[in-house]
């Protein structure tokens, strides 16, 4: 769990900074920010590169140079949060030559630790390949997936789960939840390891229905994915980025409540959802939750509202009108 973090020259975000708690949500208008610091706290764990590249996915970006503040790559963009520091920069030799590409460096703050930087061309391409040190941020995104890989870790793969599967099959805990829960719905989990897929089934007049977990409900993946992610972690960070989108309220409102009562991990989250957001801040002390509203000044940065005991009292009274009177709420 980290304190504090800081983030600089990162798209919208100038310089912002946040003494941290245990949730950690940020709201606001369209286009003010949020999804910047998750992105930016990314960079704090490890580089996620697909298919040779820096995510684009997940930074959203056309060339690199997007993600600058005002484009400006004269100036790095740093990241720091617990003993992890991230720095983004154009690379230049020793006399002076630029390289015409960047180098990513991630270290963990100690001096025992040298970790090489990854070289990364204009257009996100992975040149060099680097080192980074154990992180515990982990980004996590839905995304509805063709395939799964064999990936028999002790968690959730980041940033999209392809590890499902393997995760399922090795651990009996997690296979009964996500089967108690097709169960409730009249479905079997069905898992086939040589294969590596899920499917669920029914059950009619003793013949057995099969059906690729590829065309399961949005609602049911997602809920499936976002509480692997918080079962199958402790002592993370996560990173997750409206996990509430497409889902039935009654699963956002589930959703909110597992990650207020999960005590193992730090989160932060982005949401535009009223039922997310009023369960996180109903089922989670003061002293355990910050809620901050993202801005976007005059000058187009961001700036970070962290909003007091008061203020939020004043949100749980608007309850599903609070993203109608955020400008009240802040004034």
């Amino acid at each position: 769990m980290i304190d504090s973090f800081f983030i600089s020259n990162y798209k919208s975000i100038r310089r912002a900074a946040l003494s941290c708690k245990r949730i950690n949500v940020f709201i606001g208008e369209p286009n003010s920010g949020k999804s910047n610091i998750l992105e930016a706290l990314s960079l704090l764990g490890n580089p996620v590169f697909t298919d040779g590249m820096l995510s684009k996915q997940i930074l959203r970006y056309k060339t690199l140079g997007d993600i600058f503040y005002d484009f400006n790559i004269n100036r790095p963009i740093l990241i720091q949060g617990g003993n992890i520091n991230t720095a983004l920069e154009y690379a230049v030799r020793e006399n002076g030559v630029p390289e015409n590409e960047f180098q990513l460096t991630i270290t963990d703050g100690k001096t025992s630790h040298n970790h090489s930087p990854f070289k990364i061309g204009h257009n996100g391409e992975l040149k060099g390949d680097g080192t980074y040190p154990d992180s515990a941020f982990k980004y996590y995104q839905y995304k509805r997936l063709d395939n799964f890989q064999v990936q028999f870790l002790s968690s959730l793969s980041t940033p999209f789960g392809e590890n499902l599967p393997a995760l399922l099959l090795s651990n009996e805990d997690y296979r009964a939840w996500a089967s108690d829960f097709f169960a409730s719905k009249g479905f079997n989990l069905t898992l086939k390891p040589a294969e590596n897929e899920i499917n669920i089934s029914k059950i009619i007049n003793n013949a057995i229905y099969s059906y690729p977990y590829q065309s399961v409900s949005e609602t049911l993946q997602r809920v499936v994915f976002y509480m692997m992610a918080i079962k199958s972690n402790k002592n993370a960070i996560l990173l997750l980025d409206e996990p509430e989108t497409n889902t039935f309220p009654f699963y956002t409102k589930f959703l909110g409540e597992s990650m207020a009562l999960d005590k193992a991990n730090q989160y932060f989250i982005t949401t535009h959802n009223p039922y997310l957001l009023i369960n996180l801040i109903e089922k989670t002390s003061f002293e355990d939750i910050n809620v901050c509203v993202a801005t976007m000044n005059d000058d187009y940065t961001t700036e970070i509202i962290t909003l007091s005991q008061t203020q939020l009292e004043q949100v749980l009274d608007l309850n599903s009108d609070v993203f109608f009177n955020l400008d009240a709420i802040i004034d």
